[in-house]
């Protein structure tokens, strides 16, 4: 894994959207948005997607990849934690409509990158909501309540067979 690509993509990341952007955990504000490319690039390796490098003033509207199912694109979103006890989706990100169809839970400790498991946007929406820090209220799901990675592998691989049958690239 090339963490020095991840690492300078969460900078310029945080440097595009520096003033607008959600309060911060960490003194280094770089630090956020490092771990979370980190996991976007974990994940990507993974399923054999490719990264997205750009740079958006305001964001990625809670999209890292889109793959499609022959005419339908499903929308991913990795949430990429360094001591990750629970999947959480913003709450304003689901009520306007944002977001992913499915959010996916990564732990980056310290250069290791684990992807814990994932959910759907409908189940997201269905769970608790509480304030985890910042005033940022978010729907959350136990890690351990969390669909495992190899059903995830197993649907993604299917976008594969489905492009196969239909005549067109994945």
């Amino acid at each position: 894994m090339d963490w020095d690509e991840a690492d300078r993509i969460g900078r310029d990341r945080n440097a595009a959207h520096a003033g607008n952007s959600t309060p911060r955990f960490f003194a280094d504000p770089d630090e956020e948005d490092r771990i979370g490319a980190r996991g976007e690039m974990c994940f990507a390796t993974a399923f054999g997607l490719d990264v997205d490098r750009a740079v958006r003033v305001n964001g990625d509207e809670g999209v890292d990849f889109r793959v499609c199912f022959g005419a339908r694109a499903m929308t991913i979103d990795v949430k990429t934690f360094r001591n990750p006890i629970h999947l959480l989706v913003k709450q304003a990100e689901l009520v306007r409509g944002a977001g992913a169809d499915v959010y996916v839970l990564a732990h980056c400790d310290r250069d290791a990158i684990v992807l814990v498991g994932w959910e759907t946007r409908s189940i997201m929406a269905l769970m608790p909501v509480a304030e985890f820090g910042y005033g940022i209220v978010s729907h959350y799901r136990l890690r351990d309540e969390l669909r495992p990675m190899a059903q995830l592998l197993n649907l993604l691989a299917m976008r594969s067979r489905t492009a196969a049958v239909l005549g067109g690239a994945s």
